[in-house]
Formats: C-alpha cells, sequence, structure tokens
C-alpha cells in the first residue's frame, strides 16, 4: 500500500513539470474574410506599397513556449504563396525591431488548392513571458502575403503601416482583426521549496521498498 502512495506521489509531481501543448492566442474568423497584402507587392501597386507590414496583437496571460502558428490566407496570383518571414513585437515598428523573427520557406508548409485557404507552420520554441505583443507576418523575396481579416467584429485588434489603407503610420480602423493561431506551451517549472525535497524523499522511499522486496 505504501508502495502505491509513493509511485502515486512521484507520478503526480513529475506530471506537474511537464509542460502541455495548447492553443496560447488565436483570432477565429468567419467564413467570410478578407486579404491584406503584407507587403504589397502586386504588379501596378505603387512603390510605396511595397513598405507596408501588417501587425495584430496578442496577450500572453503567463510565460510560454511558442512551437507552431496558423494563418488564413489567399492564394489568389495577386497574393501567390511564397517565402515569408513571422515576427513577435513590442509595438508596432518598434525601434529595436522584432523581439523574435523566423523565415519560413515555400516547402516549409503544405499548400492548399483554391483561392483562400489555411496554412499551418513550425515556431522555433519561442520564449515569451506574460505580457502583451504584436505579431507580424512579411512576404520576402517578393512575395506580398495575403493575410486573412475581417471589419466588424471583435476590438481594435490590427495595425497598418502602407498607403493602400491607411496613411503612413496611422492604426486601424476600429473593429478589424486579423485571423491567426499560436500554438505552444508553459515552460517545464523547476521544482524549488519544498517540492524539490518530496520529490528525493519520495524517490528514495520507492527504492528502499524495492529492496526490501528484493531481500
Amino acid at each position: 500500500m505504501l508502495q502505491r502512495i509513493c509511485i502515486s506521489l512521484v507520478a503526480s509531481l513529475l506530471l506537474a513539470q511537464t509542460p502541455r501543448a495548447a492553443t496560447l492566442a488565436e483570432e477565429v474568423l468567419p467564413a467570410s474574410w478578407f486579404a491584406t497584402c503584407s507587403p504589397c507587392t502586386f504588379a501596378g501597386a505603387p512603390e510605396s506599397f511595397s513598405a507596408s507590414r501588417v501587425f495584430a496583437s496578442f496577450e500572453l496571460g503567463a510565460a510560454a513556449v511558442l512551437d507552431g502558428a496558423g494563418f488564413p490566407v489567399s492564394n489568389t496570383p495577386l497574393g501567390a504563396l511564397g517565402d515569408f518571414s513571422v515576427s513577435i513585437w513590442s509595438s508596432p515598428f518598434a525601434a529595436e525591431g522584432p523581439l523574435l523573427q523566423t523565415l519560413i520557406r515555400e516547402g516549409d508548409y503544405e499548400r492548399f488548392t483554391g483561392s483562400t485557404g489555411f496554412i499551418d507552420i513550425a515556431l522555433p520554441n519561442w520564449q515569451l513571458s506574460a505580457g502583451s505583443y504584436w505579431l507580424s507576418v512579411l512576404g520576402v523575396n517578393g512575395y506580398g502575403f495575403q493575410w486573412g481579416g475581417v471589419f466588424g467584429e471583435g476590438d481594435d485588434r490590427r495595425y497598418i503601416n502602407g498607403n493602400l489603407f491607411l496613411a503612413q503610420g496611422s492604426t486601424a480602423p476600429q473593429n478589424y482583426r486579423q485571423g491567426f493561431s499560436l500554438r505552444g506551451s508553459e515552460p517545464v517549472v523547476t521544482p524549488i521549496g519544498g517540492t524539490l525535497p518530496l520529490l528525493l524523499g519520495g524517490m528514495g522511499l520507492l527504492a528502499l521498498l524495492r529492496r526490501k522486496a528484493n531481500s
């Protein structure tokens, strides 16, 4: 009986230290949405459009590790999918640049058929503390990433720099949001205080019981 209690105690303590995968932040769009180019590089676009970049805000209630993301996107000729960067910022166009950034190659995600769809990517285990952040996706190497969004619902959670929709540096209209999903887990918590001695004590008692059983 005592051995079962010890095994249960050790298992519970180890389980408490195991990170749990989950969706950490997301904006879910309705069935009908449209795409915003980031940047706008389609044929005939004014040169100033090439400087446009779209941001979407999100919050983390606790420290976390981000290991994946997803985005609703357009697959039209104007916004053909290709290479793009994904980055996390403290604020749109912060002077220090992005806090974290990674390049996603065209072969790193599964393409879809049709004019619109959802792509899923892996992130390199980004560690972030609790707080407010801005997510940005930007087409590179001549591609303009067509990021899905919608007017008329939710809070003002988007920022655009570019002349296609807004004046340079202005904030987006109220009630507009970009769609996205960020996945990850809370980091493993190192046992401290009374937890570590309790864990070691339980493991020691298990070893003692096993020696007695084998003697």
